[in-house]
């Protein structure tokens, strides 16, 4: 994330969070039943990771786009 961020911002490219399932065999695209207050708390946590970044390198995240199977719920 640090190197991607880094280069965005070098390049005048806007930093976006995609948040999904925490679902990594299946890439996010399969859906999962969650409690609502964990997936709150999912999507929070990597928005945050990815913003933490964003700003190391100067910028912050800019939009966020629901990923997989969250997209289509």
């Amino acid at each position: 994330m640090r190197t991607a961020c880094a280069a965005a911002v070098t390049r005048g490219v806007r930093i976006g969070a995609q948040v999904g399932y925490r679902d990594l065999p299946g890439f996010g695209r399969r859906d999962i039943e969650y409690d609502p207050h964990e997936l709150v708390d999912d999507v929070l946590y990597q928005i945050g990771a990815l913003d933490a970044f964003a700003r190391a390198a100067g910028d912050r995240v800019r939009y966020v786009k629901p990923h997989g199977a969250l997209y289509n719920a």
